[in-house]
């Protein structure tokens, strides 16, 4: 796959290096040029045990690339996975406006493009809130059958970050209408 992952923090570092790692092809997207420079460079932006080995190896084999354009990571992959922060804020909500600020600028770039694109989010969401999301951003391309979004997210520690990407301790799958899916013989 042509993944991009965009938020280069701790979610989206490990999520670059353990799929570059499996031998996907990614390209790593901040706002922050710092980070974008480690990455590109095969350095690791945080802290995280064999994360730096990882991105090292992936950009010695031409599968890892690091950029602050959106459009050019949109136009250069077939899934986007949005691993950017959602701090709680004072009133105990989240903060959702990195991943309203990229969504718009997924949505902007998609509809410029006119290619289909998976959207994954992987940043901390309370229900209800994803389909709020592709409402306001998505909507007519979910439409017209060039996005279709998922919901993933993660369940990683500081220190142990890889080692839960790669085992991980749970998965959670959701529906749209929150109706159970009903598993096929052999599923």
């Amino acid at each position: 796959m042509r993944v991009s992952v965009f938020g280069l923090g701790y979610v989206g570092a490990v999520t670059a290096g353990c799929l570059a790692k499996r031998g996907h092809w990614v390209i790593g997207v901040d706002v922050n040029p710092r980070k974008v420079e480690l990455l590109g460079r095969g350095e690791a932006p945080i802290l995280e045990p064999s994360l730096g080995d990882m991105l090292r190896e992936a950009r010695a084999k031409g599968l890892l690339q690091a950029t602050s354009s959106c459009a050019h990571a949109v136009a250069a992959t077939d899934t986007a996975i949005i691993c950017v922060g959602t701090p709680a804020l004072d009133s105990g909500d989240l903060d959702l406006s990195s991943v309203r600020q990229v969504l718009g600028d997924i949505g902007t770039a998609l509809r410029v493009q006119r290619k289909a694109q998976a959207v994954v989010l992987r940043s901390t969401v309370l229900p209800g809130a994803t389909s709020r999301l592709v409402e306001e951003f998505l909507a007519d391309l979910e439409c017209n059958g060039l996005v279709k979004v998922f919901y993933h997210p993660e369940f990683t520690r500081e220190g142990t970050a890889v080692a839960d990407f790669e085992a991980p301790s749970l998965a959670v799958v959701g529906t749209r209408h929150g109706r159970r899916k009903e598993q096929k013989e052999g599923d």
